[in-house]
């Protein structure tokens, strides 16, 4: 599973909010590009891949869609 999280001008300590939980991460980043392309460059996405049942860890796969 992938989360995507968009943050305001990729500021992680101000606006953000969840776009959504995909199943590819091919599904995650179109998505985030639409986002950030709907946005009009304010916000950037970060994906993070997960498993169901279990927590985010810091060393699981993660990457920023601008």
């Amino acid at each position: 599973m992938y989360i995507v999280t968009a943050y305001r001008y990729g500021d992680t300590e101000t606006h953000s909010y969840v776009l959504g939980v995909f199943g590819t991460e091919e599904i995650a980043r179109t998505v985030s590009e639409y986002e950030c392309d709907y946005r009009g460059g304010k916000y950037s996405c970060k994906v993070i891949q997960c498993s169901m049942n279990e927590s985010v860890k810091d060393n699981q796969k993660s990457f920023w869609v601008e």
